[in-house]
């Protein structure tokens, strides 16, 4: 069963996931002995709640509308495997899957995964969660997409601040940017960023503004918190959408949007990441892309800082076992010596686009009110590139990264050149093709 506007994933998407590490509470095994809960947002757009005890794996899945509205849940039990020695990634075969349909809406037979199907499960026990459906011949989208969750806090505490973020959906060319909330979600700004070559796949990117809203705020209703869970809907009329936001005491959310819309992932801009944290780490996961290639599992390994930037020493993929050495290097957005990429280039992240901080051609345009805090792109807290001569086409990666317990938790995206965005409209620009995680050994 295909939805409109659902993707078909594969193969070599970056979310990197850290394999197999020791959990914030030192469980020494990598995976929760007791039951512990993650809410996770799918890259098509589905809200999910992963439970982790032991070997069983459960799942409480709500499948949305391009508005966001629940049409059905999916209850999936499943047992996983031993974690794999070298990429970490567990197994987890499902014994059961129910479908159950909303008024107005129906399942079909092949929405909820049958027994036998398998899911890629990577933990950070207590932290963070990534589910991915392995790619299988005649396997519905539905069941291969990614979800990238958080541990669940079921307190509802403020989540007042500043949030560095990055979309998780395909082919989009909203990518990255920086969010304001108040308390409880209920007042919200954001700045959304992504890239512009102006149609010409080889050129020079420009950073490009990507906010649809006046002034960044965005126009919310709705009220309260649900075990965790803040429902919102933002628009207004007939473009008004469902939005499902979840919050961990870690300072970090995800935001679940609407089926198609895939979802974001954000930390607070006080637990970014430096460029240091990178340094001499082992780093491993799982991949894919939106060409509908198979994914691919990862092993990273990284040396220490020189000359402020951190090389990736090597880099080793399930097909290809065999370790990729001098990949290229982790860089702060704001480092502005010699690239090794080129024809293109990365943007110039200290340039901001003349529709974001105020003034163009001597008018105001609805300046940003979060451009007084942040100038431009590369002021952003958290905000990486990976920068390697060994880019085998016009794709760049870049990466927003966080410490919690002393431990890296970075998320990436591959962008490169589309000619159609995720809904299939015209686009001939800058998307992303690729997202990836990764959390520290």
């Amino acid at each position: 069963m295909k939805r409109k506007g659902w993707l078909v994933f594969g193969g070599v998407f970056a979310f990197v996931l850290a394999t197999q590490i020791q959990s914030c509470a030192k469980k020494d095994e990598g995976t929760s002995t007791s039951g512990v809960t993650y809410s996770t947002t799918g890259t098509t757009g589905d809200y999910a709640e992963w439970t982790v005890s032991g070997s069983s794996l459960t799942a409480i899945w709500k499948v949305t509308t391009n508005t966001g509205a629940i049409a059905k849940t999916l209850n999936v039990s499943a047992t996983c495997g031993a974690a794999d020695a070298t990429f970490g990634y567990k197994v987890c075969s499902v014994a059961s899957g129910t479908c159950t349909a909303e008024p107005t809406f129906t399942c079909a037979a092949d929405d909820a995964p049958s027994a036998g199907k398998q899911f890629y499960m990577f933990e950070v026990p207590g932290v963070a969660l990534v589910v991915k459906g392995k790619t299988e011949s005649g396997t519905p989208d539905i069941q291969e997409q990614l979800h990238v969750g958080l541990l669940k806090d079921t307190s509802c505490a403020s989540i007042s601040g500043d949030y560095t973020f990055m979309m998780t959906g395909l082919k989009k060319y909203e990518l990255f940017g920086i969010y304001r909330t108040d308390a409880d979600f209920n007042s919200v700004i954001h700045a959304d960023f992504g890239f512009d070559n102006g149609g010409t796949a080889a050129s020079n990117p420009t950073v490009r503004y990507t906010t649809g809203t006046p002034n960044g705020v965005e126009s919310i209703t709705g009220s309260g918190c649900v075990d965790g869970v803040r429902v919102r809907s933002i628009g207004s009329g007939g473009s008004a959408s469902t939005i499902r936001m979840a919050s961990t005491s870690a300072g970090a959310f995800i935001v679940d949007l609407p089926s198609g819309s895939g979802g974001l992932v954000a930390f607070k801009t006080t637990n970014a990441a430096t460029i240091a944290d990178f340094a001499s780490k082992t780093l491993g996961g799982i991949k894919f892309s939106d060409d509908g290639s198979e994914e691919e599992l990862i092993a990273v390994t990284t040396g220490a800082v020189t000359s402020g930037s951190v090389p990736i020493t090597n880099v080793a993929l399930s097909a290809d076992p065999s370790p990729v050495p001098n990949f290229g290097h982790f860089r702060p957005a704001t480092y502005t010596g010699s690239w090794s990429a080129s024809a293109p280039s990365y943007p110039n992240f200290s340039t901001a686009p003349s529709n974001y901080g105020a003034v163009a051609s001597g008018a105001v345009i609805s300046p940003n009110v979060l451009a007084s805090t942040y100038a431009n792109a590369a002021a952003i807290p958290g905000l990486f590139v990976i920068d390697s001569s060994l880019f085998g086409d016009t794709g760049r990666v870049f990466v927003i990264a966080m410490k919690y317990n002393g431990k890296l938790m970075a998320f990436g995206t591959t962008y490169n050149h589309r000619n159609q965005d995720e809904n299939g409209n015209p686009l001939n620009n800058i998307a992303n093709s690729g997202t990836f995680i990764v959390f520290e050994k």
